[in-house]
Formats: C-alpha cells, structure tokens, sequence
C-alpha cells in the first residue's frame, strides 16, 4: 500500500519518491528522486511528522531530512547517496 503525504498547498506525493527536504527558515524544498524539486511553505518540522509513518526519513540536521532508503552507504558522520549527494550529520544529531 502506497501512502501518500500532504507536502503543502495542493501537493500531495508518495515518500519514496523524495530524496531529502532541506529546511530554508519557514519554507522547505523538497528533492525528488527524479531531479525536481519542489517548493513548499510548509516547515521542515511539520513536514518531518507528516513523513514519520512512512518511517525511511531522518533527520540528519537541522536543515535536513533524508529518506534513508536510497542511501548507498554511510560512514561515521556522514550519509552518501552518490559521490554528488553527500550528507554531514551534526555533532548532536550524530550522537543520537
């Protein structure tokens, strides 16, 4: 069964289909696994507890949250999709 999530406005989406969502104060772009990017004025906190059932998504920062089931692999402090999309973790988000 697909779920699909109220990103904002009138856009809903299925969460495999997002790659990660980067937080820019009260607004959210929204990455797709496609290439599109999405642009909502919902906040990254809302948008995280609509996403929390789908449960693939962290968030690795205070700016972002990722769906861990296209990682590649990780590493100590850091996520990597591809050698093009690589994620820090914070120092506080690391230690959880």
């Amino acid at each position: 069964m697909n779920t699909i999530i109220h990103l904002g406005s009138r856009t809903y989406l299925e969460p495999h289909k997002i790659l990660m969502i980067k937080a820019d104060i009260n607004y959210s772009y929204i990455h797709l696994i496609d290439g599109k990017i999405i642009y909502s004025s919902t906040t990254l906190g809302i948008l995280q507890k609509r996403l929390k059932s789908a449960g693939i998504f962290t968030r690795v920062h205070n700016s972002y949250l990722i769906n861990t089931s296209v990682l590649n692999y990780s590493k100590p402090g850091e996520y990597i999709v591809n050698e093009a999309v690589k994620f820090t973790v914070s120092r506080r988000k690391g230690k959880s």
